[in-house]
């Protein structure tokens, strides 16, 4: 019987368990450092729609006392100008900005913004939201102005690139270490396959038949059992083959001598230049003619028998 084996894998079952290891580390380790990333940058920009929001509560207060912001906590320190912007709109209408750029306030051409132009007309007092890249609050002061407080959003490209590498940094020693571990893993528990990857070999070699060593009690321990019990029944049938060859020997060796005796004496009666001691009549010669037809009955009878014993035993086996 022929056995087709199918393609080969190109990669062993230990370097697949690594594979797979690996690949799911660096899954969930991407998975969750997205997640992260964009829940802490949510957190952030929450956190400058709030600090712009109170910056606007701030210069409301200062314009209402006609104190200066510092006051009441504000300071713009190095977030003026590049990252900040903060604007006035007068009760008549006329625009002024800190920095002298009208973003994110304004369009190019000097207009307004619909959500700022909303609050200066007074059709709600004080409103905080996202404005070109910008955190925006927008806020109605008790003299009829407007002020403006805007942030833009690449402040926070410094903490989160800071966060994007350690997570970098992190996720790939995480990686490192769970394909050492799937290493670990792979080697340890792909070990009693290993002992029985020798065991086969050694069977094939040299035919011993010694069992393999069992280790715990999970589901590779229960394949090294199988293999054990396989072992043992292969061992009953090479024994039960020894006891038929030497019964087959036993059996067959006496009969077989007599009819060879016997076909010796009759090829001697027939040949005048090896004629018999004893010379014997037609009688005799017919009696030694028909004890060698028996003599084969007997032995095809034995060997027929032998063959049945045969078969019995290699059917129980199996």
């Amino acid at each position: 019987m022929t056995v087709t084996r199918p393609r080969a894998a190109t990669l062993s079952l230990r370097s697949r368990i690594r594979l797979l290891t690996v690949s799911v580390a660096a899954l969930a380790v991407a998975i969750c450092s997205f997640v992260i990333y964009m829940v802490t940058e949510d957190a952030l920009r929450a956190q400058l729609s709030d600090r712009v929001g109170r910056d606007a509560d701030k210069l409301i207060a200062s314009d209402s006392s006609g104190l200066s912001p510092a006051v009441f906590g504000f300071a713009a320190g190095p977030r003026a100008g590049r990252y900040l912007q903060v604007g006035i709109v007068s009760a008549d209408g006329d625009v002024y900005s800190a920095s002298g750029s009208f973003t994110p306030f304004a369009s190019a051409d000097g207009e307004l913004e619909p959500v700022v132009a909303s609050v200066v007309a007074g059709e709600s007092d004080r409103v905080v939201t996202d404005l070109n890249g910008y955190a925006v609050a927008i806020e109605k002061a008790p003299s009829g102005s407007t002020v403006l407080v805007g942030e833009s959003y690449r402040s926070l490209d410094g903490v989160m690139s800071g966060l994007l590498l350690i997570f970098v940094t992190v996720g790939g020693a995480l990686v490192v270490l769970a394909g050492l571990s799937g290493y670990l893993v792979a080697r340890t528990g792909l070990r009693p396959v290993g002992r029985l990857t020798r065991a086969t070999r050694r069977i094939t070699e040299t035919g011993d038949l010694s069992p393999v060593a069992v280790v715990g009690d999970d589901e590779l321990a229960h394949l090294a059992d199988r293999f054990n019990d396989m072992l043992a029944a292969l061992q009953r049938s090479r024994l039960a083959q020894n006891h038929l060859i030497v019964d087959a020997g036993t059996e067959l060796l006496a009969p077989l001598t007599a009819l060879r005796t016997n076909i010796e004496l009759l090829i001697e009666i027939g040949d005048p230049d090896r004629a018999p001691a004893v010379p014997l009549d037609q009688d005799a010669v017919d009696q030694l003619r028909r004890d060698i037809v028996d003599q084969l009955d007997e032995v095809a009878r034995r060997i027929h028998r032998l063959v049945d014993e045969a078969r019995e035993a290699h059917t129980r086996d199996g």
